[in-house]
């Protein structure tokens, strides 16, 4: 064929199909004697046969049909083959278009996005099944010196079940379609994706040994596309919702793909520009509204801009990798959880793709937060620094000060040898007054007034977000001094696992008159050690005006559960309400006999209480186990103090 006539122009043409494998061929020419044109005609009958287009480059097997011609005339019958694995359906028109020849190639399939998916190396990704007919129409241009082509491709989606996240979720992808235009030469291309309210472009240079990306511009919403610079790599999201927290699932899911573990065929840079605005956007578990970002990439690294209603700040991202990030003010407000389901699942300790990655990219990152407020009440001002060695991130700094409340810690978080997750925790927490500190978390009740030191260090395995309460090993230690215990008022989970104001709740219902008011106390220390998650203690000890408590137990953090035994033994002469409330008889027979008797008289008294706590950690359950009693004399000035009252009754 390339030594006839038609060399130029379906010889070309079927080059340019690059055909491969045995063929049957036939031709007929027609020569007249009275020189009008010679017409050849013929056929080449495909059976599993292989075409490699140039340009964009497409392999398709299996192929079989027939290609015919008539002069420069090519057309196609019955043509089929096989491409990624799926069938294709395929029609070819070609002539001779004045200096050019040009081939139209229209194609097609009912492809399913399982099988789709798993020929592009994506096998394991399960967000999207369903199928699509799709048609593709591509037009090339074969010139003496080059080639130009353009394909659009057509996929609709109303077939397409989609878990991905907005924008690419079930509702955006009803109805609507997907679109790709791929428009250039065999030296450069430009390639147009679109999906509904997502769309991309980029100018891909052939010139090299590897295709490159010069030029790119990504969008997410409503936004216009600018004219791409050489070198611009730009970001634009514009949208009005954003749930940054579901697309870390769909990260973790595409990283443990091959086609991700395996080295990319293009040079992709890094993007220049990022621009961010969304009227929610939920990050880390946290909400942020009327967000605004706006990123460059410049001499000195990334600059950034963010601000919303609860965060204000900017950023820089040293082209030497350090990340130095300044905050005005930082509002957190956090919804609990308010699921009633007890059966919790055990935290994967296991680092994941997206820990991996975090763990590889992390940057020695410097924080500060001038003004942080959590749940609408002003905590302080946070500093902290964060270094990278190996495997691991160390929390070389983190304090917040907060009026006369300072918190200091320090820790780390690793990914080991055998590829788990796991993070120390040491803190140093103390204050002048617990009502300032407990104040600033909207908890009123409680220990109140009291001087506080508190001691931790904890290892476990997860990360310091994803704590496993399972592998908790470490101790903890607290002393508060000179302060009372008085309502609860939400206070129960702040003041730790043995949980002190519901003991003091239950003593009040048990002995009225002397704990209305709160129970004043000098000092209330006390130690845990921590094992596996279980919390023992022996040696919680609260001495207060009206007498001693002890405290010895357990508390299950897995199970949430605490099982604990109290013992509190009155000071019977610390006071008249104390002695009335712990006297056997009541306060009027104490009056009567104290008028009644010249001696001092000799009283039943309860001299030890015993408690059981138990139940869950966040709503235990007191319940008195027993009182001790014993003979008191009346000391002289109880004596004297009761007769005055029996007086001025």
């Amino acid at each position: 064929m390339m030594k006839t006539p038609l060399a130029s122009s379906v010889g070309n043409a079927l080059t340019y199909l690059g055909l491969s494998g045995p063929v049957k061929a036939g031709l007929s020419l027609t020569i007249p004697l009275d020189g009008e044109q010679v017409k050849a005609v013929g056929a080449v009958k495909l059976a599993n046969n292989s075409i490699k287009l140039s340009g964009p480059t497409v392999e398709i097997d299996k192929v079989s049909g027939q290609v015919l011609f008539e002069n420069d005339r090519v057309s196609t019958n019955g043509l089929s083959g096989m491409l990624l694995g799926q069938k294709i359906e395929l029609r070819i028109d070609g002539e001779q278009q004045g200096k050019h020849y040009e081939l139209d190639i229209r194609s097609g399939g009912n492809w399913l996005a399982e099988k789709l998916l798993s020929e592009a190396g994506l096998k394991g990704f399960d967000y999207l099944k369903g199928n699509t007919i799709w048609t593709m129409n591509l037009v090339l241009g074969i010139f003496p010196q080059t080639t130009q082509f353009l394909a659009e491709l057509k996929a609709p989606l109303s077939n397409i079940k989609s878990g991905l996240p907005a924008p690419l979720d079930q509702t955006s992808l009803a109805g609507k379609s997907a679109k790709i235009i791929v428009e250039g030469t065999g030296k450069q291309f430009t390639a147009i994706a679109e999906l509904p309210d997502t769309r991309y472009r980029g100018v891909v240079s052939l010139s090299g040994k590897r295709p490159k990306v010069v030029s790119s511009f990504f969008e997410v919403g409503n936004s216009s596309m600018p004219v791409s610079k050489i070198g611009s790599h730009l970001i634009d999201i514009n949208y009005p919702s954003l749930d940054i927290d579901s697309w870390k699932y769909v990260i973790e899911a595409l990283t443990k793909t091959a086609a991700f573990q395996k080295p990319s065929s293009t040079d992709i840079p890094s993007p220049t520009g990022i621009n961010l605005r969304a009227d929610k956007l939920d990050i880390l578990g946290f909400s942020l509204n009327n967000v605004n970002v706006a990123a460059r990439n410049n001499k000195q690294g990334w600059n950034v801009l963010f601000g919303s209603k609860e965060l204000d700040g900017n950023a820089l991202w040293h082209n030497e990798g350090a990340l130095d990030i300044s905050v005005d003010h930082l509002f957190v407000n956090h919804e609990a959880n308010s699921s009633t389901n007890e059966e919790k699942r055990r935290v994967e300790t296991k680092a994941s793709a997206v820990d991996k990655l975090i763990m590889k990219h992390f940057p020695n990152t410097s924080l500060v937060i001038e003004q942080l407020w959590l749940q609408g009440y002003r905590v302080g001002r946070l500093k902290s620094k964060v270094s990278k060695s190996n495997n691991r991130l160390n929390l070389t700094t983190f304090s917040i000060d907060s009026g006369d409340n300072m918190i200091d810690a320090s820790g780390w978080w690793e990914i080991n040898n055998s590829g788990k997750n796991h993070s120390r925790l040491a803190f140093n927490a103390s204050g002048a007054d617990t009502a300032d500190i407990m104040g600033r978390f909207g908890v009123t009740g409680g220990i109140q007034k009291a001087s506080y030191t508190t001691i931790g260090d904890i290892t476990f395995d997860g990360t310091p977000w994803a704590p496993d309460t399972h592998t908790m090993d470490g101790d903890i230690s607290a002393v508060m001094r000179e302060g009372y215990i008085s309502g609860v008022g939400g206070a129960g989970k702040l003041l730790g696992l043995f949980s002190l104001d519901s003991i003091v709740r239950k003593m009040q219902l048990d002995f009225r008159g002397v704990f209305e008011d709160g129970l004043a106390f000098d000092e209330i220390s006390g130690r845990g050690v921590i094992t596996d998650g279980v919390v023992v203690t022996d040696n919680i000890q609260m001495k207060a005006l009206a007498g001693d408590m002890f405290i010895k137990g357990i508390a299950n953090l897995p199970e949430n559960r605490i099982d604990a035994d109290v013992k509190f033994i009155p000071d019977i002469t610390s006071s008249i309400p104390v002695l009335s409330a712990f006297a056997v008889a009541p306060q009027t027979a104490l009056i009567v006999a104290a008028a009644t008797t010249v001696l001092s008289p000799v009283v039943d008294v309860f001299t030890q209480v015993r408690y059981q706590v138990s139940g869950t950690i966040d709503a235990p359950v007191v319940k008195e186990v027993s009182r001790s009693q014993a003979e008191m004399t009346l000391p002289k000035k109880a004596l004297e103090r009761l007769r005055s009252q029996q007086g001025s009754e």
